[in-house]
């Protein structure tokens, strides 16, 4: 079986002081095969904010990553990622992974 990829966007909750609670709010497979890995991990902060914008989210904090695909469709290998502080409709800042695209 050939490696599959996707876009999962996670609502990021603080469960308690040590814990936090991942929550997947949106999820998209995707293919490189067209583009390549890294336009890809390029275009997942816009795909986010759409989806974000679309579901009408709450204010909070959001993760974004690009990584494979497991068999259970579930993201298995993160390769990068984007957080989001939605703080409201029209203020939202991102931060882009420091790491950068991590290889295959």
């Amino acid at each position: 079986m050939s490696t599959r990829y996707g876009f999962t966007l996670f609502d990021l909750r603080k469960q308690d002081l040590n814990r936090a609670y991942y929550e997947i709010v949106h999820q998209l497979e995707v293919d490189p095969a067209e583009f390549g890995l890294e336009v890809l991990a390029k275009r997942l902060s816009a795909w986010a904010m759409e989806v974000l914008r679309a579901e009408d989210a709450q204010l909070g904090m959001y993760s974004a990553e690009l990584s494979t695909l497991d068999d259970q469709d579930e993201p298995d290998k993160y390769l990068y990622a984007v957080t989001i502080c939605q703080n409201g409709s029209d203020q939202v800042v991102t931060w882009p992974d420091p790491r950068g695209f991590l290889k295959v």
